[in-house]
């Protein structure tokens, strides 16, 4: 069975990760390097407070982005089968060699691992 395509799955996954990364590389240049060619485009989004509004729906995106890319390129790559039997219950799971799907859902879980690193970090001082 089939649930969602590959195809489908990348190009939404791309789309819902990239947000969050640009704006950890950014924020990561930005604070801790010096560096602010990456920052200046986003630097009215999150710093001013006349965008609040706006800043919300981002940070919005940037938290369930990659938790949407995620299971979206999951459930793309892995096939799971099971049959029900009168005392037994058979669970199958196949991965489909989709590279790049799972090169999505892996920049996926290391954006929410930043995201919670950050979130310990910055609230454990």
């Amino acid at each position: 069975m089939k649930i969602l395509n590959h195809r489908f799955a990348l190009i939404a996954g791309a789309l819902l990760v990239f947000p969050a990364l640009y704006f950890f590389t950014a924020a990561i240049l930005n604070y801790e390097m010096g560096v602010d060619a990456l920052w200046k485009p986003i630097d009215a989004i999150f710093e001013n407070p006349a965008n609040k509004r706006m800043g919300w729906n981002i940070n919005l995106l940037i938290l369930f982005g990659p938790i949407l890319a995620f299971l979206l390129n999951f459930f793309s790559i892995v096939k799971i089968k099971w049959q029900n039997e009168k005392e037994q219950m058979h669970i199958n799971f196949s991965i489909r060699k989709h590279w790049v799907n799972m090169f999505i859902a892996a920049v996926s879980v290391l954006v929410l691992a930043s995201l919670f690193a950050y979130l310990v970090g910055e609230n454990c001082k």
